[in-house]
């Protein structure tokens, strides 16, 4: 919830695969007060607000399985890029980017930045993690995409491991607007996702 509003809200009507009781995540790119903000939806915790320029997100949960993909559906609507950090002005105008990502971790035997051996994505220090190089990453798996959806499509994202080590943590991550942590995306650009699971 960023003042007052919430870029990511469960969705009842538009499923994957329905049925009683059964949920959506609706993941809307926005801009809020003054700055831009992906629709997004991650394994952790939003810590808070880090002033007016970015936020703390604590990424992972306890996990120590080793699963060959995940699997799920989205429904991708993207605008035309509209807000832009300087170093990505050359992006406005094209059209927005999606992002599913998932990463199986051992922070806390490396280099872990809390207690519960998560990574802290902060925006406005440019904490990031490096997906290439960090060598707490035992597993990653990766999918962008740009096109205009207008139903749902089925996906298995596989899981790339560079470790035989047990992981500790996963996290897995959707933005509608791939960089909107460095404020660039388009407003109103929708994703949807539903029915997630592991695939051993």
């Amino acid at each position: 919830d960023l003042l007052g509003k919430n870029t990511t809200i469960p969705e009842e009507d538009f499923l994957a695969v329905k049925g009683p009781g059964k949920k959506a995540a609706k993941l809307t790119s926005q801009f809020i007060a003054i700055k831009f903000a992906s629709g997004n939806i991650f394994t952790g915790e939003f810590c808070g607000l880090k002033g007016t320029k970015g936020a703390d997100l604590a990424w992972g949960v306890p996990f120590t399985d080793r699963p060959k993909s995940l699997h799920g559906y989205y429904c991708y609507q993207p605008k035309a890029i509209n807000h832009t950090d300087k170093a990505h002005e050359s992006m406005k105008g094209q059209t927005d980017i999606g992002q599913i990502q998932v990463i199986l971790a051992d922070w806390d035997k490396h280099k872990a930045i809390d207690e519960k051996g998560r990574f802290h994505v902060i925006n406005s220090d440019s904490q990031f993690i490096d997906f290439e190089n960090d060598p707490a990453i035992i597993g990653w798996g990766n999918m962008v995409f740009s096109k205009w959806m207008d139903s749902y499509q089925e996906f298995d994202l596989p899981i790339t491991y560079r470790s035989d080590r047990t992981p500790s943590v996963v996290v897995i991550i959707s933005a509608s607007s791939r960089y909107g942590d460095y404020f660039t995306g388009a407003e109103g650009t929708v994703l949807y996702l539903d029915e997630f699971e592991f695939v051993y």
